[in-house]
């Protein structure tokens, strides 16, 4: 399946763009590929894959994987993410 995803520049306005997001590239790798929340954030989309407590962070012009965190176990369901820039000095 393929997504299209907003453009940076017109996100006040809320049109999409042609490209698109390709999941088997998203989930590649995982047993359960199930996405619990996708956020696109200054330029990288962050993707929650809460059934194997994994944050994936993706360059998705390039289609590269950025990064990914391993998230500790709970006891409760992973809902979603909340971003917020810090300039830490």
């Amino acid at each position: 399946d393929t997504y299209e995803l907003p453009n940076d520049n017109d996100l006040a306005n809320g049109p999409l763009i042609g490209q698109r997001l390709n999941s088997k590239l998203i989930n590649g790798g995982l047993l359960d590929s199930k996405i619990s929340s996708l956020h696109y954030f200054e330029g990288i989309m962050y993707v929650l894959h809460d059934n194997v407590l994994l944050v994936r962070a993706w360059d998705v012009v390039n289609g590269e994987l950025l990064s990914q965190w391993a998230l500790p176990p709970t006891n409760k369901q992973w809902e979603g993410l909340a971003l917020d820039r810090r300039d830490d000095n």
